[in-house]
């Protein structure tokens, strides 16, 4: 089959969604599919390898400008910006990606959605060629209209146009379990399978003695949860970042983070990491932090979300602690696996006890072999590619 990926971040290995891509192209590759890829592009630099250099054809176009809630007169900029000044800009790339589209022969378009110009170009391009669509989510569409402060009337004009896109694909492939089941009700689409990123089997071995009078808490990826992060660092100094005699470290692994350090704060800034290292990194740490907004305005991507980061933190066979609400999407499937601590408070005296409790409690060990077999039975690549496949119809 002639696979398009229609898309905003290439496969590439400097951004986590490229990565997950990157991996879901060698699949249809290695089945012998043929994959091209357009892409929608931001001022971003983008690391594509070059094997998918030379078995995908690519071609991108500049990404309509999104941001006009950002500007002055933020209302009225919002509203013309995102409804009249891009309306040429995406009528040509529309006129682009039919002709590629018709001169790959392509047979099927699988368009990732992120913001509202790709949702704008997905049933255009698709009428235009008479070729069908599957559409990947990585998180509600609620959580870029914030970010590019949409005003309302583009909300609303871009939320039926997304409920349209999803309606029409032939399958949407869901970000979680609770989006593929929910967003099936909710939207109405013939079929709706999650693909959660996934690892190749293998528990990580340390390189570190953990014996060694630290204790390190590690957190990788996008500093989405920033508020949650603070309200970490903030129980970590009222208990002088020590637990139990050991002095804590906070390792940060991640592109940015945007954080007012105290002297005395034992937290180090580490960067982007390539994966392998990353893994290793997180191996050698004693408890891996993943945090989810409490913010109610974020209850959806909450809800329906899953962070990739959980895969990554259950391959390495180490202790993992969840800070986030209790409705959330990581919490129901960290909790039906008994796979993590689960702290469902911002409160720092709260997150100061858990991280205590979780270092005296002596069924830990039992918590670490819970998360390690839910990676097996969920988180591999072969469930990934399982589902993929099922989700383009091909097995």
């Amino acid at each position: 089959m002639n696979i398009m990926l229609f898309t905003e971040i290439p496969p590439c290995t400097n951004y986590t969604a490229g990565i997950v891509l990157n991996d879901m192209c060698e699949f249809l590759l290695e089945g012998g599919h043929n994959v091209s890829c357009f892409y929608i592009h931001s001022p971003l630099e983008f690391n594509i390898p070059d094997d998918k250099k030379e078995r995908i054809n690519f071609k991108s176009a500049e990404k309509p400008f999104e941001y006009w809630g950002h500007k002055k007169y933020s209302f009225i900029q919002s509203l013309l910006g995102n409804n009249i000044k891009v309306r040429s800009h995406l009528k040509a790339i529309v006129d682009d990606v039919t002709a590629f589209v018709q001169q790959n022969s392509v047979d099927l378009i699988w368009v990732v959605v992120q913001g509202q110009s790709i949702i704008k170009l997905t049933r255009p391009i698709s009428q235009n060629t008479g070729v069908p669509y599957v559409v990947q989510l990585w998180d509600p569409l609620i959580w870029w209209l914030t970010e590019t402060k949409c005003d309302i009337f583009t909300r609303a004009l871009v939320f039926r146009e997304y409920k349209r896109v999803i309606k029409e694909s032939e399958c949407l492939i869901a970000a979680s379990w609770a989006m593929a089941e929910g967003y099936q009700k909710k939207y109405k689409c013939k079929k709706s399978i999650p693909v959660i990123r996934g690892f190749e089997t293998g528990r990580m071995n340390p390189t570190r003695s953990k014996d060694d009078g630290r204790y390190i808490i590690a957190m990788s990826g996008q500093m989405y949860a920033a508020e949650e992060l603070k309200t970490l660092i903030g129980a970590l100094r009222s208990l002088n970042w020590t637990i139990n005699d050991k002095t804590v470290c906070l390792k940060l692994y991640g592109h940015e983070f945007n954080l007012e350090l105290e002297e005395g704060d034992n937290v180090e800034l580490l960067g982007w990491y390539k994966q392998a290292e990353l893994l290793q990194e997180l191996a050698n740490a004693d408890l891996l932090y993943c945090p989810y907004k409490f913010d109610t305005s974020f209850e959806e991507v909450a809800k329906f979300s899953f962070p990739s980061k959980l895969s990554t933190y259950l391959k390495t066979g180490v202790l993992v602690l969840f800070h986030g609400p209790e409705y959330s999407s990581p919490q129901k499937f960290l909790e039906e696996n008994n796979a993590a601590y689960l702290c469902n408070s911002n409160n720092i005296h709260e997150v100061s006890q858990t991280l205590v409790n979780i270092d005296n409690d002596q069924q830990s060990s039992e918590i670490v072999t819970n998360g390690y077999e839910a990676f097996l039975s969920h988180l591999t690549l072969d469930k990934m590619k399982e589902n993929f496949y099922k989700a383009l119809g091909l097995g």
